[in-house]
């Protein structure tokens, strides 16, 4: 690997880093949408401020977005505040208006310049490397340095509020009723959301932003119901996207951005199937042992109706269970050697017969 592209892959790994530390707690309250929303109205926000300062790299263009993003929650907040508008709504009704806004801005007040609406979109991490800084002797990456500072600033504001975050996020009213202030907290996450998603935005572009925000914390809630271990899986599914998703673009020779969302759709996807609770694989279990367990009540229900009637040999023979029952032959062996397993019968040549235990099932079910 040359320098060149271990530096476009450590990019990508401090944007994911940086992205998926708030997307956490937004995933947990329920309002991923307001990703998408943010994300884009914050366009607005550097428009407005390079408008004013007419300097790309000011950081008046950071502080723009980061209100904009507040503005973007605000609004939400009091339209769905209405009867008749659900927050779902209100964020389609926001967010095509303020980012249209921008484009608007850009288009006829912007046009000579490179912000461009593509490269806020879909951003180039490949051209990451060319736009530098001197330190000393050392040249490194602009983005290392924004991007490393947002990384920073995010672990230290999780780490320094992890108790209010855990608190208002699973219960805004004990938050409130223990004297701190949900709404507060709320707001200051959507800022630092914010913050990240414009000094991503030069790097990865809206797009993968939106995947690096709400795709690792979606997929870890799936793996884990522990939040710290929820916070270590975004970290690891988010470095490992980064890695796969730059080695499938430099592979297929295609966007390392779309090949990062795409590697997060595909981790996404596979803990949907493999969730140790509520995964589809999972699921098909429990669903496939309950059917075992209703056969085997089933079983001994029957042993138990025919104990002691002159039709209770040839209905407990093994090779007339089938037939008694209704079930397909290789099924009412299947639950027969179940039942056995699980100590309910017993076979007695060619016979089931019913034990303590399967009469006891047999009498409360």
């Amino acid at each position: 690997m040359t320098p060149g592209q271990l530096e476009v892959l450590t990019v990508a790994l401090l944007a994911g880093w940086s992205c998926c530390l708030p997307g956490t707690w937004l995933v947990l309250r329920g309002s991923a949408m307001l990703v998408d929303a943010i994300s884009h109205t914050v366009l607005l926000g550097i428009v407005l401020a390079f408008l004013l300062s007419g300097d790309l790299g000011s950081p008046l263009l950071r502080a723009g977005a980061a209100l904009i993003g507040i503005l973007t929650v605000v609004m939400v907040n009091l339209l769905a505040r209405r009867p008749l508008v659900r927050t779902d709504a209100a964020i389609g009704l926001v967010f095509p208006v303020l980012f249209a806004l921008a484009v608007l801005l850009i288009t006829l007040l912007a046009e000579n310049v490179h912000l461009d609406t593509d490269v806020v979109l879909t951003g180039e991490i490949g051209l990451a490397p060319f736009d530098r800084v001197e330190i000393g002797r050392l040249s490194v990456p602009r983005s290392f340095l924004y991007l490393g500072a947002v990384l920073l600033l995010n672990a230290s504001l999780t780490a320094a509020f992890w108790k209010e975050l855990k608190v208002s996020s699973f219960d805004p009213g004990l938050a409130a009723a223990m004297g701190m202030s949900p709404g507060a907290i709320g707001l200051g996450l959507v800022a630092a959301t914010s913050l990240t998603a414009v000094t991503a935005f030069d790097s990865v572009g809206s797009i993968l932003v939106v995947a690096l925000v709400v795709g690792p914390p979606a997929s870890a809630l799936l793996l884990t119901r522990r939040l710290p271990l929820m916070v270590v899986w975004s970290l690891g599914l988010s470095a490992s996207a980064a890695i796969l998703g730059y080695g499938g673009a430099w592979y297929f020779d295609t966007t390392i951005a779309g090949s990062v969302a795409c590697v997060i759709g595909i981790q996404f996807a596979g803990a949907v199937l493999a969730s140790p609770r509520r995964g589809l694989i999972a699921r098909l279990r429990i669903r496939r042992r309950r059917r075992l367990e209703f056969a085997q009540t089933l079983l001994v229900k029957h042993l138990l109706n025919h104990y002691g009637t002159p039709q209770e040999r040839r209905e407990s023979e093994l090779e007339h269970l089938h037939a008694g029952l209704g079930w397909e032959p290789e099924f009412a062996r299947r639950v027969a050697g179940t039942a056995v397993g699980a100590g309910l019968v017993q076979i007695d040549g060619d016979r089931l017969r019913l034990l303590g235990p399967g009469r006891i099932r047999a009498e409360a079910g």
